[in-house]
């Protein structure tokens, strides 16, 4: 398979990589163990592992499994389109474009993102997101809180129904 995500040489681990399931169902990805000879003997270095991406879900990965996952990723999803085609012709070049790195390069964008410091990602969006939504939600709860111990601390009498209420 041609794809631009096919390097010369060693993968760099201290590069992250967000992947997108921008599909409508989940994708699960195996790495196998890592070995290594010593004395004769295999040792295992790391155990075989799955990652699973659900549909709309982003994960940050290290280069080597981002580009694996979306290599086979891209592949599951070109061939859905080519199984889509009804002429034969038509899924013939479809299946084709599968080993065209041109044809890839469109998914593959869709799927993966380098992390670069200083730049915006949609992964830190929407993680920035999230943050911003559970620290508000604690602020109004605090706020609440305080509000709940003012009213303690007032004489009764000087507590107007409605008063602290927006």
């Amino acid at each position: 398979m041609s794809s631009f995500l096919d390097i010369d040489g060693v993968y760099d681990k201290t590069k992250r990589y967000i992947v997108t399931n921008w599909s409508d169902e989940a994708f699960t990805q195996n790495f196998g163990s890592e070995t290594a000879y010593n004395d004769n003997k295999v040792i295992e270095i790391a155990p075989s592992y799955s990652i699973t991406i659900n549909p709309g879900e982003m994960r940050e990965l290290g280069q080597f499994e981002a580009f694996l996952f979306t290599k086979h990723f891209v592949t599951r999803e070109m061939f859905k389109v080519a199984a889509e085609q009804k002429d034969p012709k038509s899924i013939e070049r479809a299946e084709m474009s599968v080993n065209n790195r041109e044809a890839r390069k469109v998914y593959e964008d869709k799927t993966i993102a380098e992390i670069k410091a200083g730049e915006a990602t949609p992964f830190m969006d929407k993680l920035r997101a999230e943050i911003r939504k559970e620290e508000l939600a604690k602020i109004e709860e605090e706020g609440e809180k305080k509000l709940d111990e003012i009213k303690k601390d007032l004489p009764k009498d000087e507590v107007k129904s409605g008063e602290f209420e927006e």
